[in-house]
């Protein structure tokens, strides 16, 4: 949930309700609790980033890797495989 501070600022949070009732059941009320997931947000975010960046340099590196193999010999050191 995407809620704002007092002086403006951006916060997400994770709302949970639960009901509230007394000793034969009855609902009395709610009890809410809301906690700060900003850190875990940004955390995701970055996470979602270097997974794509390593994602593409994976890519990359496969193409570049399939085109060495076909004119690199492994036995000389001097070809440039890795």
């Amino acid at each position: 949930m995407l809620n704002y501070t007092k002086d403006g600022r951006e916060g997400r949070g994770a709302t949970e309700m639960q009901p509230l009732g007394d000793e034969k059941g009855r609902l009395t009320g709610f009890m809410s609790i809301q906690l700060d997931i900003i850190g875990r947000k940004q955390a995701e975010e970055a996470l979602a980033c270097k997974e794509a960046q390593l994602r593409f340099i994976f890519e990359k590196s496969s193409t570049n890797s399939a085109q060495k193999s076909a004119t690199c010999d492994p036995m000389r050191p001097s070809c440039g495989c890795s």
